[in-house]
């Protein structure tokens, strides 16, 4: 059964109550029942929508609610058997938790997709075995959570009273996300994207074919491997863990520092890589590698043990980025061939993550712009303090020099005081006995030229040395007057 419609009040009537699909007759449906593009409009407004089958107590088929805008959480308190339910392209109005509070029956599910909704919290039943339905042993849980953006927090336990295999794919959901899944002890998990992960009861972890429910798989021998990856929790416990059959990978998970599998024993396949806080890898009671399989570790780590393992069918493949020392467990290998099939240990100490290697070229650019400002300070400030000197420099010089006579044919008298300098205007010389004296003239080489006085006899002589030419200290003598 197929319900899709829109909804318009009446013109001219007021809209009592929201409209809705009531389905409160039905008590059991044999086949699917799916709504959906279901939406109401108020005038040119679109409006709540509700739907609801108070009485309806199982589907033996998949109960699908898709694609509906402000609907409010749909309900089904009756609901206790469903093969499949499906919520998907769902903008809810209020209401954005789905479990016990709004369906409150439900103890027996095989599948639930929940795809591209509002929805923020999933699960909370204690699920059981239905007998009706028939499945293979153990019963089968497959959960599909993806593209939730607001989905942070599920938590789906299993069948009470049997073993029980989940097959689950969480991807792309909220930032937050939380994940419990207690009481399964087998699983195939695709997890991504999740902040916290609990399985404390799972055994054994193994490759699926399809993230669908088997009878719905489609037809092909490809195998999915189970894996975590691109998560942001930092410890990943599965306390219980004994065996990886077929496909296993944790990789790619940055934020990953604590890896605890205490009980891991056997494995087929198992692949660790690029998780470069996990520093300390460990598998302290593995003592197989299956016949053709593989433990392949490439990451970033200083620490690798199996202290258990001496003998093993299978291969190694170790590959460290970090300090680790390969040459006890090469030793190891040549002493016991520990690894009957192949065996690889190899150091990269000299390699730089990308992300060291942006922050190095980032610290050099600092580290260039930084220099070439304390360059430009000492710079401007050494060319400050030679303009200061030099400036000071011309000042004292200014000071202390005195100009000398621009005139050299200025005459100087010295008195009876040898002290007392006067000038004496310019003239042909003084009137002596012998006539008039010549004064000396400047020539064209340099000339030095004193005037010495003092007394002998009560007369002031005066002398002009002219220190390149010696005759002229035979100049005759002036009687002072």
């Amino acid at each position: 059964m197929t319900l899709g419609s829109t909804a318009t009040p009446t013109p001219g009537q007021p809209q009592e109550a929201n409209p809705a699909i009531a389905l409160d007759s039905l008590e059991h449906i044999h086949g699917t029942l799916a709504f959906q593009e279901n939406i109401a409009f108020n005038g040119n407004n679109q409006i709540e929508f509700i739907v609801q089958a108070t009485n309806l107590s199982e589907v033996s088929g998949t109960l699908s609610i898709a694609n509906m805008t402000l609907l409010r959480m749909p309900r089904f308190p009756s609901l206790a058997i469903a093969r499949a339910i499906s919520l998907q392209g769902l903008s809810l109005y209020d209401e954005v938790i789905f479990g016990p509070a709004q369906w409150p029956s439900l103890f027996a599910l095989l599948a639930l997709t929940v795809h591209d909704t509002s929805i923020t919290e999933l699960g909370g039943w204690n699920l059981s075995l239905a007998g009706r339905f028939n499945t293979t042993e153990p019963p089968t849980l497959v959960l599909s959570a993806t593209s939730n953006s607001a989905l942070n927090n599920i938590s789906l336990a299993g069948w009470s009273n049997t073993s029980s295999y989940i097959v689950a794919e969480l991807t792309d959901n909220g930032p937050n996300l939380h994940v419990d899944l207690p009481s399964f002890d087998t699983a195939s998990l695709r997890v991504s994207d999740v902040a916290g992960f609990s399985a404390p009861d799972l055994i054994t972890l193994q490759t699926t074919s399809s993230f669908v429910l088997p009878q719905e798989a489609p037809d092909t021998d490809t195998e999915r491997l189970s894996e975590f990856q691109n998560n942001t929790f930092s410890a990943l416990s599965l306390p219980a863990l004994t065996t990886v059959t077929g496909t296993a990978s944790i990789q790619d998970n940055a934020y990953l520092q604590t890896l605890d599998v205490p009980k891991l024993s056997t494995l087929d396949v198992l692949y660790l890589s690029t998780n470069d806080r996990l520093d300390n890898i460990a598998f302290p009671t593995l003592w197989s590698v299956n016949q053709g399989g593989l433990l392949s570790i490439n990451s970033k780590f200083s620490d690798f043990s199996i202290p258990a393992l001496t003998s093993s069918a299978g291969s190694l493949f170790l590959r460290s980025i970090g300090a680790y020392n390969c040459g006890p467990l090469k030793k190891q290998q040549r002493d016991l061939l520990t690894f009957k099939g192949s065996f690889q240990c190899t150091e990269v100490h000299s390699g730089l993550s990308t992300g060291a290697l942006v922050g190095l070229s980032v610290g050099v650019v600092i580290a260039v712009l930084i220099l070439a400002a304390i360059t430009w300070i000492l710079w401007h400030r050494r060319g400050r303090s030679r303009s200061a000197k030099a400036e000071e420099k011309e000042a004292s010089s200014g000071d202390e020099t005195t100009p000398l006579p621009t005139d050299r044919s200025e005459n100087i008298e010295l008195g009876a005081d040898a002290n007392e300098i006067k000038e004496l205007p310019p003239s042909d010389g003084p009137e002596l006995p012998g006539g008039k004296v010549q004064m000396a003239q400047e020539l064209e080489t340099p000339v030095v030229r004193a005037e010495l006085a003092g007394t002998q006899d009560g007369v002031v002589r005066r002398h002009e040395l002219d220190a390149s030419d010696p005759a002229s200290n035979g100049w005759p003598l002036e009687k002072a007057t």
